[in-house]
């Protein structure tokens, strides 16, 4: 029979306060990569931006063993974010932040890489590990992603699985921040809700997405109601989402801002929004920075898509990318049209 020999060398000694975020998977077997790709976007945004908590390093790493090899790689880590493919059965795209309770709670069959062929799930591989003294992680949380495609040679996530990404990303930086302590009251309320596909299809500027493409977008997708006198957006700010205008009343302004004195600003009315309108169009355009106000003079209901996820499905999906160009590229021509009017019949 095989066995599988543990050895801790000296300098697995604890790192005092380190954390290790450990992606699993195989990047050339579809949906199993996106652990990968997590972890790479990860590596990416800590490079040039460590959390500051005490916590002291992070370290970034892409695996493809679970059971005890990555039992063994933990050794000597205060804390651990093992990011992985999960087939629960939830929708595709579905992120959840489990406890190291729940993650042993789900059947070996749901947990991808956490859990080995011939070995054991990683649950079992840390009590053993404890058991025969070695350093392990304090405490270990897992992000798992539900996958659609795991058997099939490509290096391209589907559509729902990209768009999970920079869901997932945000979930390990803020547990690597320690701002989000994963509890099992609180992994249910991490998954991300998915609003209803039909209500996106209502909408022409979604009109040629497929019946996958268009849950991949519900999946990246929230209602949001805005007061009367409150902002959708400012100009000269991040333009991190795309707003379908559902109800309500909502006007576009043009902000000029004094150079000398920030605080003296005139505002010039552009639009009136009309319900199924697109707003937040330079969100989909470098440097994404909005270049006008939008705020509502009623209670006003909005979709909300994440941005930063759209631009993900783009580069998962060519055909998805070529559509939404076309929307962006035409819905931008009917606001230089408009433009133009409003111009010529102030000149009249």
């Amino acid at each position: 029979m095989k066995t599988h020999a543990l050895a801790f060398r000296d300098h697995d000694a604890p790192r005092h306060g380190a954390t290790l975020v450990i992606g699993l998977g195989n990047p050339i077997l579809g949906d199993d990569g996106v652990g990968w790709r997590v972890a790479e976007d990860v590596a990416r945004r800590i490079g040039s931006s460590k959390p500051d908590n005490g916590a002291g390093a992070v370290e970034v790493e892409c695996f493809a063993l679970g059971g005890l090899s990555l039992m063994e790689r933990m050794v000597g880590y205060k804390h651990a974010v093992v990011v992985d493919a999960i087939t629960t059965g939830a929708p595709a795209g579905t992120v959840r932040a489990l406890s190291l309770d729940e993650l042993g709670a789900l059947p070996d069959s749901a947990y991808v890489h956490a859990t080995a062929v011939h070995d054991t799930s990683l649950p079992n591989a840390l009590r053993l590990g404890r058991e025969i003294g070695a350093p392990l992680p304090e405490r270990v949380d897992v992000v798992g992603i539900e996958a659609a495609s795991l058997y099939e040679f490509s290096e391209q996530l589907t559509p729902a699985v990209a768009g999970a990404v920079p869901i997932a990303v945000e979930h390990v930086l803020a547990l690597v921040s320690g701002a989000v302590p994963i509890s099992p009251d609180m992994a249910q309320s991490k998954e991300r809700t998915m609003i209803s596909p039909e209500l996106l299809r209502r909408y022409p500027f979604f009109g040629f997405v497929t019946d996958a493409q268009v849950r991949a977008l519900a999946m990246i997708s929230e209602e949001v109601n805005v007061e009367a006198g409150e902002s959708v957006f400012e100009p000269d700010t991040p333009a991190n989402a795309l707003y379908l205008f559902v109800q309500g009343s909502l006007d576009e302004l043009f902000v000029v801002i004094d150079r000398d004195d920030p605080h003296l600003k005139k505002e010039f009315f552009l639009s009136e929004m009309n319900p199924g309108d697109v707003i937040g169009l330079q969100s989909l355009v470098p440097p994404y920075v909005h270049g006008v106000a939008a705020r509502a003079t009623a209670r006003s209901l909005l979709v909300k898509v994440d941005s930063v996820a759209l631009r993900a499905l783009c580069e998962a999906d060519a055909d998805f990318a070529r559509g939404l160009m076309t929307q962006l590229a035409t819905a931008a021509m009917v606001k230089l049209n408009d433009a133009h009017a409003q111009l010529a019949a102030a000149r009249a």
